[in-house]
């Protein structure tokens, strides 16, 4: 018998031999310098590998995070983080809502809205990059290294779904044209553009097009050359194009029939009708006063709405909102407004957008390469200019996840007109059936091309403002994400106050990573008094859980409520109180006391008479001496002011209201501290203790009687007399 290892015997027979072939096969390759991959893959592995080279560079250097709010309420509808998930992600196609809700259902600790956005940043910024890299010369790599930095920046750093769905479409559109205009179609990049493509028009449709409709000089001229010298490449396109397109406009059809209800029609009616406002402006008051007098709305109520807090079933309905949207007046195009375009919007692109430079240096790279302006970009940069003027006419300029899109179009539009992706059919023996090899040097030289692009990418953040804010300030935001993850802690532990939040105070930004799983049920007690998601049915829901008709009306009539705002809004929301909810507004106004102070955050109470008792403290008994504080009394101008620390044995710092209570056996009178977070909070049950102001007039004083710092939560009353020596 042969020794074991010069047997002969069929691979499927012994794995282990298949495997020991396999590495000697692998081996071999090694020591003639060269493996056996095509170049096309290639490439495709330098693309990918450059791409996730880059997002672990932002990910060391910069704070991954959602650009807006948007995502954060988009990924908590199928979550469930209102209370109960739903497949309606409003914007983003339904169809990935209902993915989304069950895999959410079978695994709720993973982050599935955001890894599968992320993924698909990924796909698309590889497939941009691999058709960048097709041609190799200078000018692909100076293209793909503006290509990762800028646009990179902009969509593997600040995730926004609106931008997500521009590059998804651009980068299966370009995929799709690679295909059509080889000698053999090519079925795997087909597919690949078709899924991308598909995909883009998922997230925000209307931006999809958008981005697309910059293209559409490029898609028709590509189609008219392929008609002159490629009619196989030209039936291509009339078959394969408009059958995408198809596809996308269908399954967006399908999305709308989710929406046939009466009350999903009602909403959606209502939210066309109100982004007309909140995305291009609301008509001046002064100019328009005598229309807003005929739908009872108040400069203040203007003011009240202009800052998104709508959530008013009475008052803001879609009637309202119509006629104001009708008192808008379009905007006529002088050479005046012209010139105030460019100087207002154009010259703003360069000093707010780094990732324009990109854009232009790709145009200023077509005119060395070419000697002169190329049709097609030229007609593109026209339809830019045009698209923008059209914005900036109807009132809507400096989004940044609309101009993203819009700027990579117009990139990599000057990247095909360059000759930077191949656009003619490939020669016999090229990349389709040629089998090249890698070798050490072409391997080198792929890492020396990354190094170098992580090094120039470096010496950009550093050099510009914008970028350089982004990575320098992450201490800041991190510092900024744990003061809101214990801001909202504070909110869904304390079960026993219902929490109405300013639509601009209410910020989810910055909280949530990709990679953070949004659980659900963790809003429950938290409403915002206004938004895209305002009187929609899982909105409707939310009110009804927490026994709400109107925020507004609850706002004034429940003491469990607290407003979340700004202190340069609070006023104006007890004052639209007053003016609509409250006829003794004269004599008995709705006045607005801070009560608590968390991370930076401010909440308020809202009430007619907010120096009402309705306990007697003297009535409540410490019997266990839950309650302790440390304080100082101090007399400041006519207020006697007490501070100091507070605890409650078995609560947690913020899960109560403290108040400051005079009694002098005829009359109490309440008056509100304001908490904040203890300095000195630490791991042990002394960081629980929360800080407390209070003042009292030392007017009320002067009948006597006895000073109590009194706890509430709930049910639950705890009281310790303030030893003081009271003016008398």
């Amino acid at each position: 018998m042969r020794p074991l290892s010069k047997r002969r015997s069929a691979p499927h027979t012994n794995s282990i031999l298949t495997v020991k072939n396999f590495a000697y096969k692998i081996k071999l390759m090694k020591k003639k310098g060269k493996l056996q991959i095509p170049k096309e893959y290639r490439l495709f592995l330098v693309a990918l590998g450059g791409v996730i080279l880059m997002a672990v560079f932002f990910r060391l250097f910069a704070v991954v995070r959602f650009e807006t709010g948007d995502d954060f309420m988009i990924a908590g509808i199928p979550a469930g983080v209102s209370g109960a998930r739903d497949f309606h992600t409003i914007y983003v196609n339904d169809l990935l809502g209902r993915l989304f809700m069950g895999l959410n259902t079978i695994l709720p600790n993973v982050s599935w809205y955001g890894l599968f956005q992320y993924a698909l940043i990924i796909a698309s910024m590889t497939a941009l990059s691999w058709l960048l890299l097709k041609q190799k010369n200078a000018f692909s790599l100076i293209l793909l290294t503006g290509l990762l930095a800028y646009f990179g920046y902009e969509y593997m750093v600040k995730v926004q779904y609106t931008k997500t769905g521009a590059l998804a479409g651009i980068a299966g559109l370009f995929l799709l044209v690679d295909a059509i205009e080889k000698e053999k179609l090519s079925k795997k990049e087909l597919v690949a553009g078709i899924i991308l493509f598909t995909l883009g028009s998922f997230y925000r449709f209307v931006m999809f097009l958008g981005a697309l409709g910059v293209l559409a000089v490029f898609g028709v001229s590509r189609a008219i050359i392929a008609f002159r010298s490629n009619r196989a490449a030209f039936k291509r396109y009339l078959l394969i194009i408009p059958a995408v397109f198809g596809i996308s406009f269908l399954l967006y059809g399908l999305h709308n029939l989710n929406y046939r209800s009466p009350e999903w029609k009602e909403y959606r009616t209502f939210l066309d009708d109100e982004r007309e406002l909140n995305d291009y402006g609301y008509p001046s008051y002064q100019k328009n006063e005598k229309v807003y007098e005929s739908v009872d709305v108040n400069e203040n109520a203007l003011l009240v709405y202009g800052r998104l807090d709508i959530s008013d079933p009475e008052k803001y309905t879609d009637d309202v909102v119509n006629t104001i949207s009708e008192a808008k007046k379009p905007k006529k195009i002088t050479p005046k407004r012209i010139g105030e375009f460019f100087t207002e919007v154009v010259f703003s692109w360069f000093t707010n957008y780094p990732y324009v430079y990109a854009a232009f240096a790709a145009v200023v790279i077509l005119l060395i390469l070419k000697k002169r302006p190329d049709l097609i970009l030229l007609l593109t940069l026209a339809v830019v200019f045009v698209f923008q003027f059209v914005l900036y006419i109807r009132g809507r300029v400096g989004f940044n996840r609309v101009d993203t899109g819009i700027f990579l179009a117009l990139f990599m539009t000057a990247a095909y007109c360059a000759g930077l992706v191949k656009a003619k059919p490939p020669a016999a023996g090229d990349i389709e059936t040629e089998k090249p090899s890698v070798t050490k040097k072409s391997l080198l030289l792929s890492c020396g091309v990354s190094a170098g692009m992580v090094v120039l990418c470096v010496l950009l953040y550093k050099n510009l403002t914008p970028y350089q804010n982004s990575i320098d300030i992450e201490p800041e935001m991190l510092a900024e994400k744990e003061q809101k993850l214990t801001l909202y802690e504070h909110m869904e532990q304390d079960e026993t106050t219902l929490y109405l939040c300013s639509n601009s105070a209410y910020d989810y930004i910055g909280l949530f990573t990709p990679t953070d799983a949004i659980l659900p049920e963790s809003v429950v007690n938290t409403v915002r008094m206004g938004s895209w998601l305002t009187y929609s049915p899982m909105e409707y829901s939310l009110w009804e859980r927490n026994g709400i008709e109107n925020p507004y009306r609850t706002l004034a009539d429940r003491d469990d409520v607290l407003l979340m705002t700004y202190d340069v809004y609070v006023q104006s929301m007890a004052d639209y109180l007053n003016d609509y909810y409250n006829p003794d507004a004269a004599s008995s106004p709705y006045e607005a006391a801070l009560i608590k102070d968390i991370a930076g955050k401010k909440f308020f109470k809202i009430a007619k008479d907010l120096h009402e008792a309705p306990f007697d403290p003297a009535g409540y008994e410490d019997t266990a001496n839950r309650l302790e504080s440390v304080y100082n009394v101090t007399e400041e101008n006519d207020r006697l002011h007490v501070s100091g620390s507070a605890f409650v044995e078995g609560e947690s710092s913020f899960s109560g209201r403290y108040t400051l209570v005079l009694s002098n056996g005829k009359e109490m009178k309440r008056y509100f501290c304001v908490q904040s977070e203890n300095p000195y909070a630490g791991d042990d049950l002394h960081g629980q203790y929360s800080q407390f102001d209070g003042d009292v007039p030392l007017e009320a004083l002067k009948s006597g009687g006895h000073l109590y710092l009194v706890y509430e939560n709930g049910d639950e009353i705890l009281t310790e007399e303030i030893q003081t020596i009271l003016v008398q």
